[in-house]
């Protein structure tokens, strides 16, 4: 293969002669003799130090921590104390619930109401129907209330720290029932 033109044609290309560098300049590629030669040295961490890391996180623990908790405790104890009325009187309208069951059995079975008056008294005088914070009281009634039969009322304990009574008209046949607090 010939070389393009413009090219020597023919001629053998020589080898290049190395060059001649004067006193305290290196060849490329060797270290430079005439200049000092420094330690090397890592270059520097990006980003806080360790200790500067945990200042900040047990800043955050003794003192964030505390004030937020603090604030959440004062923020929630309105809603803490008008939960535990509604929460107390539960359990009341859920005795009141398991008493007026009680009495539309024990009416199924004798189709009286005065026989089952009595057979709930008697039930309720063991305890069957108390309460932490209410008690279902040992008398039922009949119901003053249009539309219902029967009347229940539960009244608080001490440990209830509200003196309202709760009041359940119902009805003998269905059950349905209506809950008030007075």
């Amino acid at each position: 293969m010939q070389p393009p033109p413009g090219y020597p044609q023919g001629q053998p290309q020589q080898p290049a002669q190395p060059q001649a560098y004067p006193p305290g300049y290196a060849q490329p590629g060797q270290p430079p003799y005439g200049m000092q030669q420094y330690p090397y040295y890592p270059p520097r961490k990006k980003g806080m130090p360790g200790w500067a890391w945990a200042v900040i996180i047990l800043g955050f623990l003794f003192i964030g921590v505390p004030m937020i908790l603090g604030i959440l405790a004062v923020i929630a104890a309105p809603a803490i104390t008008t939960n535990t009325r509604d929460a107390r009187r539960a359990e009341g309208e859920q005795l009141l619930g398991s008493a007026r069951d009680f009495l539309r059995v024990s009416y199924a079975k004798t189709a009286s109401d005065q026989d089952a008056f009595s057979m709930f008294s008697q039930k309720a005088a063991t305890g069957e129907f108390d309460g932490l914070y209410y008690n279902v009281d040992r008398m039922p009634r009949l119901s003053s209330s249009p539309g219902y039969d029967a009347e229940l009322t539960c009244s608080p304990t001490e440990k209830a720290h509200d003196p309202s009574r709760g009041y359940m008209v119902f009805r003998w046949n269905d059950g349905a029932a209506q809950v008030s607090w007075k």
